[in-house]
């Protein structure tokens, strides 16, 4: 049951719910298209200012995060294994090594 907003049970329920008490300005308990795009804007800035973060997120190494990579890193952060989420972006262990 991922109903996909702030503080909601699913799949990164736990990371919505950071998201809303952070990002919901007004209170509702979900994320308006207003509070995502400064969200967004938010997390892109304080990706930038990681250096390890970055590294894993500008995949083309030219400085910026492209809409691309964001979409790429949302996912991750989404599964936990993003900049800054739980497991803090380390892939998950290859045990055919």
């Amino acid at each position: 049951m991922d109903e996909g907003r702030a503080g909601k049970p699913g799949r990164g329920g736990e990371m919505r719910g950071r998201m809303g008490e952070r990002f919901d300005a007004d209170g509702d308990g979900k994320l308006s298209e207003t509070e995502r795009a400064a969200a967004e804007t938010t997390m892109r800035a304080e990706i930038a200012q990681r250096p390890r973060a970055m590294e894993r997120v500008d995949t083309d190494k030219d400085g910026q995060i492209s809409n691309a990579e964001w979409a790429v890193a949302r996912e991750q952060m989404n599964r936990g294994r993003g900049p800054g989420g739980p497991g803090g972006g380390k892939r998950p262990r290859d045990d055919n090594r």
